[in-house]
Formats: structure tokens, sequence, C-alpha cells
């Protein structure tokens, strides 16, 4: 029997699932907000955008162009949790796949940077640049991790490691 509430895509580009959300959020065949991902694959796929803020990546066109980008392919799951599309993440790690995050759970949140009273930082609006409060080496090595009261317009991301 088929369960009408499980909606399955199979992509080959991981951002090509972006519009096939969006086409199951428009005709309401499943919630706007707060939807789970299990994600198999042998990289996490949780990087973030480059040059854009958080009111870039609510606009589904220009999303969409951001993803078609070369780096796109492992930049398509955090502008689905910071517009709240999906608050879990579950990655389904291979098991001779060793690299980044640590098996287990962890949440963080995703924001536009915002450093008050520091000159080499502006509000995101101005500089598009995208942070995370996860403490993991993943986002260090881009300089992408900053503490949650440093970014604005955040969203909270749940993310599973099995």
């Amino acid at each position: 029997m088929i369960n009408p509430d499980i909606h399955l895509c199979i992509v080959n580009d991981h951002s090509d699932i972006v519009p096939f959300l969006h086409q199951c959020w428009k005709r309401k065949l499943m919630p706007f907000y707060d939807n789970k991902i299990v994600h198999f694959d042998s990289h996490p796929d949780l990087s973030l955008p480059r040059g854009c803020t958080i009111a870039n990546l609510e606009d589904p066109k220009l999303l969409l162009n951001i993803l078609e980008t070369e780096d796109g392919i492992s930049e398509f799951l955090l502008p689905l949790v910071s517009n709240k599309n999906i608050d879990q993440i579950c990655w389904v790690r291979p098991r001779w796949c060793r690299q980044e995050f640590q098996t287990g759970k962890q949440s963080f949140h995703i924001g536009d940077i915002c450093v008050p009273n520091c000159e080499e930082w502006r509000d995101c609006s101005d500089s598009g640049t995208l942070g995370v409060s996860c403490q993991d080496s993943y986002y260090f090595e881009d300089g992408s991790v900053f503490e949650t009261h440093e970014l604005s317009s955040t969203s909270l991301g749940k993310f599973k490691v099995v």
C-alpha cells in the first residue's frame, strides 16, 4: 500500500530537489513549514550559499539561481532550513565515510552575520554573508562560525548524523 503522506523525489543534481519541494508546497501536498528530510549521500551538503542574505533565500526564483551555480550542489539544504521549510535534516552517512560531522544530534542557528561594534563586519543585509552557530570544523574552515547573538534573522536547524 502506498502512503499518500510520503513524497519521494530522486534527483541527480542535489539542488534539483528544491523545485520539486516548491511544487509540493504550491499544491499543498505537504506543509510549507517544519518538514523533515532524510539525505543519503557521502557528503552532508550543508554548505552556506555565498554572497546572499536570508532575504535572498526567501525568494524562490533567486534561490534557484543561487543553487544553479557550481557550488549549489552542496548548498541546497541550509536555505530550506533558513526559510523554516525544513526543521530537521537526517544525514545517512555511508559507513566508509568518516569526514565532517560526528555521529549524533546537534542544533544550530543560521542567519545573517551582524556583529555589532566591529569595524570588520557589517550587518549582512549590506554585505551578503551568512553564518551558523554550529561549532563543527566543516564551518570553521570557511570562517562561517559565529555566536548566535552575532547572527540576525536566524532559524534553528536540527541535524542528525546516522
